[in-house]
């Protein structure tokens, strides 16, 4: 509702927009020119079609026969199988040579030898196999697959460990002919026998899986013989093999669920299908491509269009895709020049096929198989395996319209106002809108057009009219205006301008986001229903994603000009529609004045309104930052700047820049538990005077290593000078009565020791100890600090037991005082005055390196420059600081105990650790990897290790 009490119709996503849906929930008709629903985008497009790649007049369909079977294993190579059927070719994925990894031809050690040598020697060629192969797959464990006829069997080749195949063969009684194989989540293969039309499950131990689990023994039956006979292995069935209610079947693959997908290349249809089995049963009715004709241009469609499945693949759900798909379907035609996607949806208990537009070309495709790697399917194109890559060829229908529901003004003769479409409209592309409007909902529609929400929502009787049999004449269609793009942006305060969150007037052959608006002309009565009708050029389609019907007008003639000007219908209908024009700006305007408040509501503003709201506070709000993230301070700014210039408005104004993440417990009233856990230190240098600096988390100083401490009582000054040079002697090693001298030693290991004993006895090192400590104005601050302690030299001579003339007069001590206020007054100006001097107003911060940037050096710098520059904006004016990085985890010295400990592998972990690269790793903070595959032990390393010929074993 607007000013003026205007209010509006909202048509927005799939169940606002008109009827025509297909089971998917799609809009959809049964002509070609059509129109969609979006469900990744949210919008209506005209129906959107699939690219076809032309074939060559030489090319030659694939048949089930070019299919041999592939796979990839984890370390990138690819194993395939070769034209005649009696070798096992291989591609490394190091040198990416091609090379055959079985049979091997045997090479004794004389012949190796002569080779090395580099003398030319005749060595036998391979031996020729005995076997037919079909199918292969590289299981979780790291085993390869090949299936084998005649006998009917497998060879399992245990590429970890390298050594000759071991055989799986079936019974003599069991019809065995594997065609196709895949991997079985938690190990295993899947092998489809495309003579018998069955599947048949094999555990990781290469074991046929039971189609039903054996029946528990009776209550009779316990005890230890029952035990024997209920895990006594059972004779091989051809039963337990999965049967597919198929013709023929030529490829499959496995869902992470434990059921399967098999493709038969043409169902009764004339459409390839897809047979869903869990559990040896099938899931439903299979599924049919048949979706896919309905993306197909009709120019491109054979009469009629029959889609020949060859091989399949199966891939993860993209981001995009809705949460209810399983995943996508990649299915190659017996053409062989491109792959269609579907995405599987399971409906009903069954599947349903759901074709997607998107377009996979597939040049010189051999027709071997596809190969899933890292999710994405990867096809042959002679002996290279190349990725299947979606490319940007989108096709549209010409034309398509949608019809809107009835919508309800509520009242008798209702003037429609205006109609906003957020939409985007290229320069090759059109928009048409109609309209009809009528007091009577029987002259828009028949009742039974309406669907039982749609005539409660209208306020229509539940059951058919007794009038209503005869058809009522339906009002015509009213062409309206072609829609213009606001320059302003929406007509409602608070809405985003466009798509991309800023309003743009333009219009470009790409199409501009933004809001579409026409004035209605004669669209006057209770019930308004609209056409919209989308035009394209084929490669350009509109794109609307929501739709606004305002009602009723307020009339400026009726209200502000005298009644004259309504006397003449059509006059008074020029200067109705004349006076909307301007009622809509004014309208716009008068909405924003009484919405303002939605402009100071930090959780409603737009987000281009953020950087204003902010500069309330004199703040400039980082460009990078998000708008949640802008948010959060701007609704917190007053506890922010009650803490600015403190401890913990460092830290908060550190965090807020550079963490990732960020909530409103970063505001909260910091705790030394949050202080623990905070990934910023700043240590004060003042605090260091008498705490060790690793207590308080500064790690750049040493950390002496474990040491016996001896408890006894601390020096202090009431013990007097000789308990000092008593202990200072016996510490040293030194002659009995040797005393504290107050400068440093000359040989540099006394002067070290002196220091330390003077650090561990006082607490701090005398300033008159070395030059480099000494400075000019020690002697001047000690007199003030006489002047201030005693006011007058006569109460310093009472103090001392001295008798100066002056307080100017009292010099620095050379020696250490022997007792008494003296000395007192010494150690308290050495280690409060001179130490306030010396660490006053000074800290430093340490940063935590993140995980990510542990070896990138140039994040680590800009990091440091953008904590630099926020810590000069928010550090006290007449204090410094020092900033460095520290490392985050546990280290024995560089951590305490309880605040950053993690009881885990520590700094070694090699989660926390990576590879070295020359030039960017830190010694220890790095380790040398070793190539792919050198890594484990004993591991058959293809292209480096080879075996002599390998001989079958027999028996499972």
């Amino acid at each position: 509702m607007d000013a003026n009490r205007t209010r509006y119709h909202l048509l927005q996503g799939a169940q606002d927009w008109p009827r025509w849906r297909s089971p998917g929930g799609t809009l959809a008709k049964d002509s070609l020119d059509q129109v969609f629903f979006d469900t990744r985008r949210h919008d209506i497009t005209l129906w959107p079609l699939a690219f076809r790649f032309p074939a060559a007049a030489d090319d030659r369909a694939l048949t089930p026969e070019d299919r041999r079977g592939a796979a990839r294993d984890a370390f990138g190579n690819t194993y395939f199988i070769s034209p005649d059927r009696q070798t096992v070719q291989l591609r490394s994925a190091g040198s990416d040579a091609v090379s055959t990894f079985w049979p091997f031809a045997e090479v004794d050690v004389d012949v190796q030898q002569a080779r090395n040598s580099g003398g030319f020697t005749a060595i036998d060629a391979a031996p020729a196999s005995t076997w037919t192969l079909q199918g292969l797959a590289v299981t979780e464990d790291h085993y390869l697959a090949v299936g084998c006829l005649g006998p009917g069997g497998l060879l399992v080749f245990d590429l970890y460990a390298g050594g000759p195949p071991r055989q799986r063969l079936w019974p003599a009684g069991v019809p065995f002919a594997p065609w196709d194989l895949v991997p079985r989540f938690g190990g295993g293969v899947w092998v489809l026998d495309r003579a018998q039309r069955r599947v048949w499950p094999l555990d990781r131990r290469f074991e046929v899986v039971g189609a039903r689990a054996p029946a528990a023994p009776a209550s009779s039956d316990f005890g230890p013989g029952a035990a024997l006979r209920a895990v006594a292995r059972t004779p091989l069935q051809a039963a337990q093999g999965w049967a597919v209610p198929a013709s023929d079947v030529v490829a499959l693959d496995a869902l992470a669920d434990g059921s399967v997908l098999v493709l038969e290349p043409q169902g009764a249809d004339g459409q390839a299908a897809l047979h869903w089995l869990a559990d040896g049963l099938p899931v439903g009715a299979p599924a049919s491509t048949a979706d896919l004709a309905h993306h197909q241009a009709a120019n491109s469609l054979a009469s009629p269009w029959q889609f020949v499945g060859h091989d399949l693949a199966l891939g993860p759900r993209l981001a995009e895709d809705p949460p209810a798909w399983l995943g996508r379907a990649y299915i190659v035609g017996s053409d062989g020049n491109q792959a269609y996607a579907f995405g599987l949806q399971p409906r009903a208990g069954g599947l349903w096929l759901d074709a997607l537009p998107e377009y996979y070309p597939m040049r010189l495709f051999g027709g071997r198989a596809l190969v899933a790697s890292a999710g994405l399917p990867h096809y042959d194109c002679a002996d290279r395996w190349l990725p299947l890559m979606a490319q940007q060829r989108p096709r549209y229908g010409l034309a398509g319209e949608l019809l809107s529901p009835l919508l309800d003004g509520t009242e008798a003769g209702c003037v429609w106002h205006r109609l906003m479409l957020d939409a985007s409209v290229p320069a090759d592309a059109g928009l048409e809108v109609w309209s009809r409007a009528a007091d009577d909902w029987r002259a828009l529609a028949a009742w039974d057009q309406f669907s039982p929400d749609e005539r409660e929502a209208l306020g229509l009787p539940a059951s058919a009219p007794p009038d209503d049999a005869l058809a009522p004449a339906v009002l015509d269609w009213v062409r309206e205006p072609d829609p213009y793009l606001r320059a302003d942006g929406p007509e409602r305060a608070g809405l985003a301008s466009d798509a991309a969150g800023t309003c743009s007037a333009g219009r470009s052959s790409s199409g501009t986001w933004g809001t579409w608006e026409l004035l209605f002309q004669r669209a006057r009565g209770r019930y308004l229903q609209l056409r919209l009708v989308l035009r394209g050029d084929g490669r350009s389609t509109p794109r609307l994603r929501a739709l606004r019907a305002w009602y009723p007008r307020f009339s400026y003639a009726q209200h502000y000009l005298p009644a004259v000007y309504r006397e003449d219908p059509v006059a008074a209908s020029f200067i109705e529609r004349l006076l909307a024009n301007f009622e809509g700006t004014f309208t716009t305007i008068e909405d924003r004045i009484a919405q303002a408040q939605w402009l100071f509501d930090v959780r409603s503003t737009a987000p281009e309104a953020l950087d204003w709201l902010a500069g309330w506070f004199g703040v400039a709000l980082d460009a990078g930052w998000s708008a949640d993230r802008k948010r959060l301070f701007i609704g917190h700014a007053m506890d922010f700047f009650a803490r600015r210039g403190t401890l913990a408005g460092l830290q908060m104004a550190l965090r807020l820049a550079l963490d990732a993440c960020v909530d409103e417990r970063l505001f909260a009233e910091p705790t030394a538990a949050s202080a623990a856990r905070s990934s910023v230190r700043i240590i004060e240098r003042f605090r260091a005077r008498r705490t060790p600096p690793a207590l308080l988390g500064d790690v750049s100083t040493a950390v002496p290593g474990p040491r016996l401490i001896v408890s006894g009582t601390p020096w202090t000054p009431a013990l007097g000078a000789a308990e000092l040079h008593q202990r200072y002697a016996s510490a040293l090693g030194l002659p009995a009565g040797t005393p504290f001298p107050l400068q440093a030693p000359a040989d540099p290991a006394q002067a070290s020791a002196w220091a330390g004993f003077a650090q561990r006895e006082l607490g701090f090192v005398p300033s008159t100890g070395s030059p480099s400590t000494r400075r000019a104005d020690d002697a001047p601050r000690w007199q003030r600090f006489l002047a201030r302690r005693y006011r007058s030299v006569a109460s310093l001579n009472a103090a001392w037991r001295v008798n100066w003339p002056s307080l100017d007069a009292v010099p620095q001590f050379t020696q250490l005082p022997p007792d008494g206020a003296a000395l007192a007054d010494w150690c308290r100006f050495q280690g409060t005055v001179l130490a306030m001097r010396d660490h006053a107003h000074q800290f430093s911060v340490m940063l935590a390196i993140p995980p990510g940037l542990r070896i990138d050096s140039t994040a680590q710098q800009r990091r440091l420059a953008l904590a630099g520059a926020v810590l000069a904006l928010e550090k006290p004016a007449h204090t410094t600081f020092t900033l460095r990085f520290y490392w985050a985890m546990f280290r024995l010295g560089e951590a305490r105990l309880g605040a950053d400990s993690l009881i885990d592998l520590g700094s070694r972990s090699p989660q926390l650790m990576a590879p070295m690269v020359l030039g960017e790793g830190a010694l220890a903070q790095t380790f040398l990897a070793a190539p792919a595959g050198r890594d484990a032990p004993q591991r058959l390393r293809v292209g480096r290790d080879r075996v002599g010929r390998s001989t079958l074993l027999g028996g499972p």
